[in-house]
Order: structure tokens, then C-alpha cells, then sequence
């Protein structure tokens, strides 16, 4: 029912990092200190653990692929895509890791505030710190991933752009209750405000694909006159394409969406999407492997004193697409690019 994916070692060629973490391990916060990496034959075990099975974590995990490649055979990583989006999958999972003797885990939680406890539980067994969507409530060590209110106020900016004599949005989304989701959510509406553009609705699609793209589809039967659609996960981009394209709207409904899937920036290249708000994933396998390799050996000179490890969100528009599309192929050794 779960799906365990042990990181082999791949030769992938990696861009700077936002932290710079060497071989020796040295991150912001930790005032310049190193350690040595484990020499024990049993290697060390930490897990790196979506939210959810989706195109966008193949980034993180190229990105934990070259952490594991630069740590050595001193580790195993784990990384694990839920085979549903759900707590108790998501639990199970972990519990699983943690039973199998992981020391450091990086999850992405399904709901916050209903796992907080949990996640106050495993923290008192393993290192834990949360990336993607966080738990702040919650005793995790630290959040590596974007400042998501941010990421809704750059894409609150592009649907204004979009729209600049207002008009009707709806907005789709996998989880309502998940942290980054609320932040996207209340940053859009936030960058909306005193404008002439009206929320109709958002709603939760519980990371069913097929679902996403018939709410899109109904959308748009509801609405005759909607103006655009917004969709807060990166499966939602796709979905939302198919929809407006089946339904011959392409240019009357725009789309304002998230992260970088091939689907959405093929709907970037041809007009479909006027902009997606793109997250660094890369960053989050490989900053958030390399800090769990630390942890998993009880040094934490690295954590940042405000417990946040942000990387910045920016948004891909056909004037960009070519130059983001080639970044991202470096950094990650695909081809993920429109036509590939």
C-alpha cells in the first residue's frame, strides 16, 4: 500500500544551492562548524516523505539523489511519496521508517493541526523537521520550503495583471487544511484586496487528479462568465489545462497556477497559462537530505535561529519559460522542459 523508494546514487549535476552545504556539511546558522561523516558499516538511515504522489516531487528527489551521491555510502535515504494523500497513509509510513530505525525525517504534513500531536510524538523518538508545508505548532526542529503567504501574494499580482478590469476567479485546490495551501489561499486574497475581482469559490479536490479536472470542467458550467481559473498544487496546473482546452476557452478562461510541471509549462509555451508561481523542490531534496544528515548524527549548529529555511518562489511567464526550463534541466540531469 506504501510506496518506499530507496535513493540510489545518480549522476546528476547540480546548480548552487541557496545554502551552501559542502562535503563537510557547513549551513547557515551554524556559524561556519563541520563534522565528519559517519564511518560506521551500518549506514545511517533518514527519510525524506511527500504529501503526495505527484510529477513535482520527481524535482526533490533529484535533488535528494545528489545528497545522497555527496554523503556517501555512510547513509541510506529514504523517499517516500504516500500512495494516497491521507494522514493515516502518511502516518503509517513514517511509523514504518521509524521502525525500521530512521533517525532524521523531513515529512510534508497532510493536515497540520491534525497531526501537530503526532508529529510531537515521533519528535520525541527521531529528528524531525517539516519542508513543503509546515506544522508550527508543532515541536518539528525546523520548516525548509517556501514562504508560502509570499508565493500567493506573487500570484495574486500576476491574476491583477491577468485581470485588470476584474472579473470572476475559482480557485482549486488538494487540501484546504494543509498549512501551505491556507497561506497560498489568504496571500492571493490578500494581493486582491479593494480590487474588482471576485472569488467564487475554491475548492478541495483531496489530491485526486481526475477529480481537479472535473471541478475545473464544472467551473466553468457554473460560471459561464469566469474570468479565470487558479490552482494552488502542482497537479491542479494540468488538470485545469485539459479542462479550459476541452471546453474551447482557452484565452476567455486564463489560468494562474503553481510549480512546474511538464503540463503546466506546455500551457505556458502555447498561451493556455498567463503564469505559474514555481517553488525550488531541488533545493528542498537536497538542502533538506543534507541538514537530516546532520541531525541524524545529534549536531544542530545548522538549524537558523527562527527555525525557517526559506527558498524563494518566482513566477514562469512565456518571457521566462525558455531560461527557467533550462536551469531546471541542469539542475536536475531531465528533460522537463515543453516538447521533451
Amino acid at each position: 500500500m506504501n510506496r518506499l523508494r530507496l535513493i540510489g546514487i545518480a549522476a546528476t549535476t547540480v546548480a548552487a544551492s541557496f545554502l551552501t552545504i559542502g562535503a563537510a556539511f557547513s549551513t547557515p546558522g551554524g556559524e561556519g562548524k563541520s563534522f565528519a561523516a559517519p564511518t560506521s558499516a551500518k549506514p545511517i538511515k533518514i527519510a525524506f516523505v511527500t504529501n503526495n504522489a505527484s510529477d513535482y516531487w520527481l524535482i526533490a528527489e533529484a535533488g535528494a539523489n545528489q545528497a545522497q551521491k555527496e554523503l556517501g555510502h555512510g547513509y541510506q535515504v529514504d523517499f517516500g511519496m504516500p500512495s494516497e494523500s491521507t494522514v493515516a497513509v502518511q502516518e503509517a509510513m513514517i511509523n514504518n521508517y521509524i521502525a525500521d530505525g530512521v533517525r532524521a525525517i523531513a515529512l510534508s504534513p497532510v493536515d497540520a493541526k491534525k497531526q501537530t500531536a503526532w508529529i510531537n510524538k515521533i519528535a520525541g523518538k527521531v529528528s524531525v523537521i517539516t519542508q513543503d508545508s509546515d506544522a508550527p505548532l508543532s515541536t518539528r526542529l525546523a520548516y525548509l520550503g517556501t514562504d508560502n503567504h509570499a508565493a500567493g501574494l506573487l500570484a495574486g499580482s500576476y491574476i491583477l495583471k491577468a485581470l485588470p478590469r476584474g472579473g470572476k476567479i475559482e480557485m482549486f485546490v488538494g487540501s484546504r487544511v494543509a498549512q501551505n495551501s491556507r497561506a497560498r489561499e489568504q496571500g492571493i486574497r490578500d494581493a486582491l484586496k479593494g480590487s474588482s475581482i471576485e472569488i467564487v469559490d475554491v475548492l478541495d479536490d483531496h489530491a485526486d487528479a481526475s477529480l481537479a479536472k472535473k471541478d475545473a470542467a464544472d467551473a466553468m458550467t457554473a460560471h459561464p462568465d469566469l474570468s479565470m481559473e487558479v490552482g494552488l498544487y502542482s497537479y491542479n496546473g494540468p488538470a485545469i489545462i485539459e479542462a479550459v482546452e476541452e471546453a474551447r476557452n482557452v484565452g476567455k478562461v486564463k489560468i494562474v497556477c503553481f510549480d512546474q510541471e511538464k503540463a503546466t509549462l506546455a500551457g505556458v509555451k502555447n498561451g493556455a497559462v498567463f503564469a505559474t508561481v514555481v517553488q525550488q523542490p531541488y533545493k528542498f531534496g537536497y538542502d533538506g537530505t543534507k541538514l537530516l544528515a546532520q541531525l541524524a548524527l545529534g549536531n544542530k549548529s545548522s538549524l537558523p535561529r527562527n527555525k525557517m529555511l526559506f527558498f524563494k518562489a518566482v513566477a514562469v511567464t512565456p518571457s521566462t519559460l525558455d531560461k527557467y526550463v533550462a536551469e531546471l534541466n541542469k539542475e536536475t540531469g531531465y528533460s522537463w522542459g515543453p516538447g521533451n
